[in-house]
């Protein structure tokens, strides 16, 4: 059940529900699209170890084009983190959506669509996100370099709760440049963060030859780390 929003603060337009800490905020979000939610709903879970937090959008051009929504929302993500990282502490990502801290996978985006939208203009996209602040108790995060908590990086004094609403904010900056300039804005400032170095195409596909941007979302590999 959607609860109202307690201490993040929004941008005007968007309309926030907090979940319990642990319920997933992707599905919340993908079932509330489907019922017929507002454009700008934004739901999130925030618990002792992660952040989970999802937003609907509204596509105006074809499923395969407007899993594009992927580039503005990572961007989005990693703008929002830098503004309460350590100093010089590296905030990087890896196509399409994974989110790394000092080289590390700290979490990572996703996006659903109703299902069979192909060449028609979906009625809805769900942008979800989820941070990684700290290692449960019983973790071994020595065992596990490639992986990493926001904790574990000098995160000590940020509220993730107003994560929330600053990723509302930095998503609304690049979707407005991108319908004001072109999807190529928001993908060259999306850009400026891949780890290795890449460059995205028009389509949202890596121009270093990896496998089209649709097949990469299909399982989100940042899952599994």
């Amino acid at each position: 059940m959607l609860h109202a929003p307690a201490t993040v603060h929004l941008p005007p337009g968007f309309r926030g529900h907090a979940l319990a800490p642990g319920e997933d905020a992707f599905a919340a979000a993908v079932q509330a699209a489907g019922q017929g939610a507002d454009p700008a709903t934004m739901v999130w879970a925030l618990g002792p170890h992660a952040l989970d937090l999802a937003v609907v959008l509204a596509p105006d051009e074809p499923a395969l084009l407007a899993r594009r929504s992927v580039i503005a929302g990572m961007a989005a993500l990693a703008d929002a983190l830098v503004v309460v990282a350590p100093p010089e502490k590296p905030i990087g990502i890896a196509w399409p959506a994974t989110l790394l801290v000092d080289g590390a996978v700290a979490g990572g985006g996703r996006v659903a669509l109703p299902e069979g939208a192909a060449d028609a203009v979906p009625s809805w996209l769900v942008f979800g996100a989820t941070l990684r602040l700290s290692w449960p108790e019983d973790a071994e995060p020595g065992l596990t370099p490639d992986r990493t908590a926001l904790v574990e990086e000098g995160f000590d004094d940020f509220d993730a709760a107003e994560l929330v609403g600053s990723f509302a904010r930095h998503l609304l900056f690049h979707v407005d440049a991108w319908q004001a300039r072109g999807f190529a804005t928001v993908a060259a400032t999306y850009a400026k963060r891949l780890v290795p170095p890449g460059r995205v195409l028009e389509n949202g596909d890596l121009h270093q030859g990896k496998m089209p941007l649709a097949a990469a979302l299909l399982r989100p590999s940042w899952r599994d780390a």
